[in-house]
């Protein structure tokens, strides 16, 4: 069996299928659940062939959130939340299309506004 915690493959073509199995935590954000989507989707970013990702878990776990430790340093103080690069999955071609969606189909112009503070775009 492998050891990775993150299993890739292309159910058909343009679509890449991401399924997050840490089955040790259930999928909680352990360092390797981190490590390994955030891999996985600077490669996907450079593929020019993929045009839809499916991110999914396992069995009924999508994500059980942070670890106990984690969590702990969290209240703490000893870690931020934005100390890991969980949250930057992805995100830029996701806001760019929430932009044009919100330009193209419901000329919504604070909508975007808004989603560009946000990110800091």
């Amino acid at each position: 069996m492998s050891d990775r915690v993150v299993h890739v493959q292309s159910p058909a073509d343009g679509i890449v299928q991401v399924t997050m199995q840490e089955r040790v935590n259930k999928n909680t954000f352990t360092d390797e659940l981190i490590r390994e989507p955030t891999q996985t989707f600077t490669e996907i970013g450079r593929r020019s062939d993929c045009k839809a990702v499916i991110l999914t878990g396992y069995d009924n776990y999508f994500s059980s959130g942070g670890t106990q430790e984690g969590l702990r340093d969290l209240f703490d103080g000893r870690l931020r939340f934005t100390d890991k690069d969980l949250y930057s999955l992805a995100l830029p071609s996701i806001i760019e299309q929430e932009i044009a969606l919100h330009e193209l189909t419901f000329h919504q112009p604070e909508v975007k506004e808004r989603i560009e503070s946000f990110f800091g775009k």
